[in-house]
């Protein structure tokens, strides 16, 4: 079975002024979680941009990828991944297909 994973790691401009940490701690989360689990994270994607709108360029790239070359992806909390309903459907359709979303940081599989 294939247990190859991306891992997708957002934050806005503004949250980045104010916690300039949180993409190196959101990756060694991803990592911990991936070795717990037996995963294989075999890219990270990282983007600064706000999730209210649609057309973040990594985060569509990233859900282009998905399902040839990774299994699902890690994400380290739910409000990462999106905060509009066509990203959301967009994720919902892949989950149907079959993709992998992991919430690390939450209970959610």
């Amino acid at each position: 079975m294939n247990k190859t994973y991306y891992a997708y790691t957002r934050v806005s401009d503004a949250e980045t002024r104010r916690t300039w940490c949180f993409p190196p701690a959101a990756t060694r989360c991803h990592e911990r979680y991936a070795a717990k689990e037996g995963l294989k994270i075999i890219e990270h994607f990282q983007e600064r941009q706000t999730a209210a709108k649609r057309g973040r360029p990594v985060f569509s790239k990233m859900l282009r990828l998905l399902k040839p070359e990774a299994r699902g992806v890690l994400v380290h909390k739910i409000d990462r991944s999106a905060r509009n309903l066509r990203d959301w459907a967009e994720l919902g359709e892949l989950i149907d297909n079959g993709v992998e979303v992991h919430f690390v940081n939450e209970s959610l599989t």
